[in-house]
């Protein structure tokens, strides 16, 4: 059996936009507003914006799925990223990963994840 990544990558959220705030902060001298993020998550049908987190070794099924219905407390933010697809084009709009993450894999995880996503939607 494949070894499990200990990250998980998901779709950003409403509730993750506090957390990529502060990312934003402190790695970009201009960072984005959190309307923008809002805006990319609500509005936006052309955006993807992901998120990592540490993946929970022991995570059931049925955990991943209280997770993704809001009934779980999420993970740490490790990190974000997003593209923009644009006719037959994706557009990176945004990657960053936490300063205290940085340098172990978790921006080409991201990158790799976009790519993957960007494949699937055309």
């Amino acid at each position: 059996m494949p070894e499990r990544l200990p990250y998980l990558v998901e779709p950003m959220t409403l509730d993750d936009i506090d957390r990529v705030m502060e990312i934003e902060q402190a790695v970009f001298p201009a960072p984005w507003s959190a309307r923008a993020y809002h805006y990319e998550i609500t509005k936006n049908d052309h955006s993807t914006m992901l998120v990592v987190r540490p993946a929970a070794p022991d995570a059931s099924p049925i955990e991943h799925l209280r997770r993704q219905l809001g009934l779980a407390r999420p993970a740490p933010l490790l990190g974000y990223a997003g593209f923009w697809l644009l006719v037959d084009e994706a557009h990176i709009c945004t990657i960053a990963v936490h300063p205290q993450w940085q340098g172990q894999g978790l921006g080409e995880l991201l990158l790799v994840s976009l790519l993957e996503k960007s494949k699937l939607l055309g």
